[in-house]
């Protein structure tokens, strides 16, 4: 309900910047305007194109570990308009200022993606209240002319950065408050901390007092040639950031397979190479989908990040993983009311499909993801998952259950201990110990192959129940372990009972024609435990299961 209202609140009060901001800007505007003569017109067109282009190029703040660590963490991305913006105020006035920014951003498409015109309309309200403000400010608190002096250029900075700073705190962090899940307190955080932002902002700043000086001083047209470096700078900003993280996406590529090569758990670096492409302010849930061994045929979930996938979710992800599957596209867009499902194929060069990233994004935001840099990022994940295959098949005799197809005991129980091991790092993980109820009934009645085609059932359904993040493996007879990270209680008890829901509606019958079902103990690891401690307690809540009729889950306590 909270959502809902903020959900409606945001473009009310966005609408009225919007009003507020043409209001203050065209009462002004006569008055602003009319001393101008031609050479500040074609003065002011020239800076109106570099500022649409300018605004159309988004700079990353970050650095190459933290851009990946830190997504969420705002601003992450500046444009490099500032310096001009400073210039025209200094020079025209913050009217002028103002009325260039609400006319340049609906023109200012980002580089990354599309958005609506109206969105861009939008976008410089906030901008056009900031230089009115500032220039209101500046004339109550000083009126000196600026001069080529330590003092003139002190004086400028202090008060442009200032201003630029009431700005973020005051009307930038609120707005992106209610647009997005994160608190303002989060963002006043990472402003106060976000050196790499008061960098930009002061070597910006003293740029558009530089181009100011030489405007004043050399003339119009040496002016604008200032600041005409700054396209190429943005440009060149962007670049780099775009080849190092690619180079990062390539170094978690290798660490990934190095992972499997010695029998560790890959999905960690898989979790960081989607981790590159997420955006959580626009709510999006990215996945990787892959065949792992070359005779599979069907696409199972390798990676999720970001919320778990709605019903809805899941059902648009299959039509479009069932497109790409008899087709040779290279994307696909699946859609409806609520959400929207952009898929990538990963293809060898053969063309076979090796696997598939997903993008699920409500669709108010779809059409700003950056198409491109998907497809280009699924291209690149066609050697990964190539060698993942190469190597499951080398390593499935050793790491998997012959009957099932599960990992083995040894394989299960070496990442159960990986991940108790790091329960003192503040990493939370349960497990659930699963038995078969009445399974040597089975056995005894209906043969060995009906055992083995029951195991084989099971298995099937404890993979498809699990979370796309969790581990499963076959420990002995008709006992199976799953391994759940970053897990509570509560939302273990919750996939347990799925789980055992899921068996017990399975097509599976005892020879009276019983449904087969499974009981399920359910314990949390601690900061004491060991990986015996766990799994003994495990095992006692199973066994409770078992006492209390069986086709239950229990959880233990401590």
């Amino acid at each position: 309900m909270a959502d809902r209202r903020r959900r409606a609140l945001y473009p009310a009060i966005r609408l009225g910047v919007l009003l507020i901001a043409v209001a203050a800007t065209a009462s002004q505007a006569p008055r602003a305007f009319s001393h101008l003569h031609r050479a500040d017109g074609i003065a002011l067109g020239a800076a109106l194109v570099l500022f649409t282009l300018l605004a159309r190029i988004n700079v990353p703040l970050t650095s190459r570990g933290a851009y990946f660590r830190r997504r969420s963490a705002e601003p992450g991305r500046i444009t490099l308009e500032l310096p001009l913006i400073l210039t025209i105020v200094s020079i025209y006035g913050p009217v002028v200022a103002a009325a260039l920014t609400l006319v340049a951003y609906p023109f200012a498409l980002s580089s990354e993606g599309g958005s609506r015109f109206l969105r861009r309309v939008f976008a410089g309200a906030p901008q056009a209240i900031l230089w009115l403000f500032a220039g209101a400010l500046h004339a109550r608190l000083y009126q000196v002319p600026i001069t080529i002096s330590i003092p003139s250029y002190l004086a400028f900075l202090a008060f442009y950065t200032l201003a630029l700073y009431m700005f973020l705190y005051g009307i930038w962090t609120p707005l992106r408050m209610l647009a997005t899940h994160v608190r303002l307190r989060r963002f006043w955080h990472n402003l106060s901390r976000d050196t790499r932002l008061l960098g930009f902002l002061l070597l910006l700043t003293s740029w558009g007092y530089v181009c100011t000086v030489i405007w004043l001083h050399a003339g119009m047209v040496i002016g604008l040639a200032s600041l005409a470096p700054l396209p190429f700078l943005a440009y060149t900003l962007r670049a780099l950031n775009e080849s190092q993280i690619e180079l990062h996406r390539l170094r978690l590529a290798r660490d990934a397979v190095q992972a499997m090569l010695g029998a560790g758990d890959p999905i960690p670096q898989i979790n960081s190479l989607l981790a590159s492409l997420h955006t959580p302010t626009a709510r999006e849930t990215l996945q990787i989908f892959a065949a792992i061994t070359p005779d599979e045929t069907r696409l199972a979930p390798l990676a999720t990040i970001g919320h778990q996938p709605t019903v809805e979710q899941v059902e648009l992800c299959s039509r479009a993983l069932a497109e790409l599957s008899r087709s040779d596209n290279a994307t696909v867009t699946v859609r409806n009311s609520n959400y929207t499902v952009f898929a990538d194929a990963a293809r060898s060069s053969d063309d076979e499909l090796l696997g598939v990233l997903i993008a699920h994004r409500p669709a108010s935001s779809a059409h700003l993801l950056a198409r491109r840099r998907f497809a280009q990022a699924a291209a690149d994940l066609a050697p990964l998952l190539r060698d993942f295959r190469s190597i499951a098949a080398t390593q499935s005799a050793a790491a998997l259950d012959a009957l099932t197809g599960l990992p083995n005991r040894r394989t299960i129980m070496q990442l159960l201990r990986d991940r108790v091991d790091n329960v003192a790092s503040g990493n939370p993980c349960a497990v659930l110990l699963l038995d078969i109820d009445r399974f040597k009934t089975i056995n005894d009645m209906l043969g060995h192959p009906a055992g083995d085609r029951c195991l084989r059932i099971i298995a099937g359904t404890i993979a498809r129940s699990i979370r796309s993040h969790d581990r499963t493996g076959r420990i002995g007879g008709e006992e199976f372990l799953v391994l759940m990270p970053e897990t509570n209680s509560e939302t273990a008890v919750t996939v347990g009972e799925r789980l055992r829901s899921a068996i017990a509606t399975s097509d599976i019958h005892h020879a009276n024609g019983d449904k087969v079902t499974a009981s399920i103990g359910v314990a949390v690891a601690s900061i004491s435990d060991t990986i015996e401690s766990l799994l003994a307690r495990a095992d006692h809540a199973l066994y409770q299961a078992k006492r209390q009729g069986r086709n239950r889950v229990v959880e233990t306590t401590h």
